[in-house]
């Protein structure tokens, strides 16, 4: 049996230090439709990671303990991503609206005494809005990424999903939210590797993801807005990369 402790060391970190380069091309439509597409580079050198070592024995305050692995963070190397992002939004009536963000990347991790690590990834979400009425809205908001690899195995995919709806009313001055998150999965399992020299780690997790929440909210006063603080309302809303 492998077990895994945690020990305070001091061991010094070196800052990251990033280089990002992006171009990109937004289109706004007649029908108020919006494009986003983007392609990115990020270099990171002394890059910060967690990192595992195997001890057949390992003193902690004069306590020996077998068979361990040891996770700290250290900076493994230097990591570089390439990819595209690309961001729409299009409102097919005068209720319904569409919003996506897809996210496809190759990342690369070098440290002069392992082996380089590459793996492709990727990222979407989906984001519905529904007008059931002038002072009722419903939405529905999911997101997914991929597994990725790392320095030392993997990291695992996740999935998520919200519901919620939001009712006005009192002229609009007041409402009343419920929101739903994974209302369906209690836990969201995870499933993640980690290997070296002379071990071989498997990782399961199961994460509570489900919450139910109310909330209840009123406006008093009058909100006014200066000139110019809204005139990028229309603009395509980029992803977060």
């Amino acid at each position: 049996m492998i077990r895994i402790i945690s020990v305070r060391e001091i061991h010094f970190l070196k800052p990251e230090i990033g280089n990002r380069f992006e171009l990109g091309y937004s289109k706004t439509f007649v029908n108020n439709a919006n494009i986003y597409f983007s392609g990115y580079y990020r270099r990171n050198t002394d890059d910060i990671q967690s990192f595992s070592t195997f001890h057949s024995v390992l003193d902690v305050n004069g306590t020996q303990y077998t068979d361990v692995t040891l996770t700290q963070r250290y900076n493994v190397g230097t990591q570089t991503d390439i990819g595209v992002s690309i961001f729409g939004s299009v409102k097919l009536d005068d209720k319904l609206n569409i919003r996506t963000t897809l996210e496809f990347g190759d990342r690369t991790t070098t440290n002069p005494a392992l082996p380089t690590v590459s793996g492709f990834n990727y990222r979407a979400n989906l984001n519905l809005s529904y007008q059931f009425a002038p002072t009722m809205m419903g939405e529905i908001f999911g997101n997914y990424r991929s597994s990725q690899k790392n320095i030392q195995g993997d990291r695992p995919a996740s999935f998520f999903y919200n519901l919620a709806l939001r009712k006005q009313f009192l002229h609009k001055n007041a409402s009343l939210g419920i929101t739903m998150a994974n209302p369906f999965n209690k836990y969201m399992s995870q499933r993640s590797t980690r290997y070296g020299e002379s071990f071989n780690q498997i990782n399961i997790k199961e994460i509570p993801v489900q919450s139910f929440g109310i909330s209840l909210s009123y406006k008093f006063g009058k909100l006014e807005f200066k000139k110019g603080e809204s005139d990028n309302n229309n603009d395509p809303q980029q992803p977060t990369i």
